[in-house]
């Protein structure tokens, strides 16, 4: 079984063992984040705050599982192509 990470866009594929390392490593830590504040009044501008908040895995990350079996007949069909490119 492989875990699906989807990051900005990018699906990585991952054992259990990189996905609990990924894990217990964003574990507790913080992001930056920028808070509307409004139209400045002298400038006429937007104004944002930056802000350093605590980080919230289930709000950033989209874990899917692929089946062995599916995982296997990637494998075979990537390997198929790279020799068939040759």
């Amino acid at each position: 079984m492989k875990f699906i990470l989807d990051i900005s866009g990018t699906k990585l594929l991952l054992n259990a063992d990189q996905l609990q390392a990924i894990t217990t490593a964003l574990y507790g830590s913080e992001k930056l984040e920028s808070k509307y504040m409004g139209k400045n009044k002298v400038t006429g501008n937007t104004d944002y705050l930056p802000l350093i908040v605590p980080y919230d895995m289930r709000e950033c990350f989209r874990i899917t599982v692929m089946c062995t079996d599916e995982y296997d007949a990637m494998v075979l069909v990537t390997k198929l192509q790279a020799e068939s490119s040759v």
